[in-house]
């Protein structure tokens, strides 16, 4: 009998309105918790996936002045170089130009838009 009695203080106990209320409040927590490290673990693995897309544009720029800096440390690399940026010749070499039929590089339609203004001032 008197293990039926302490079974049933245990049952008032469980099932009163504070112990319903505590368990709901301790509920709602681990719920907030367990979205916010959800929030967190999905914005980590956005990062993650940028920082990885970040690294390997790093590497592969990194590649790419290695080679450069490899081909300027060659004679021909760097004398390419020279020529590229200060527009220079080795001395003994000449410079081509080469020009069409007419004589002109581009600046003549502009010559003859001027000449045709001139004619055209000086019939009036």
């Amino acid at each position: 009998m008197q293990n039926y009695q302490e079974k049933r203080k245990l049952r008032k106990v469980i099932h009163s309105n504070a112990t319903i209320i505590l368990l709901f409040i301790v509920f709602i927590v681990l719920g907030i918790s367990t979205a916010r490290i959800f929030l967190k673990s999905r914005l980590a693995f956005i990062n993650s996936s940028k920082i990885e897309k970040e690294l390997s544009a790093l590497t592969d720029k990194r590649d790419k002045l290695r080679k450069e800096l490899e081909k300027l440390q060659s004679e021909a690399g760097m004398e390419e170089e020279i020529r590229k940026k200060f527009n220079v010749a080795k001395s003994g070499e000449e410079v081509l130009l080469i020009m069409d039929k007419d004589g002109g590089n581009g600046t003549d339609t502009k010559k003859e838009s001027i000449g045709i203004w001139e004619w055209f001032k000086s019939v009036f």
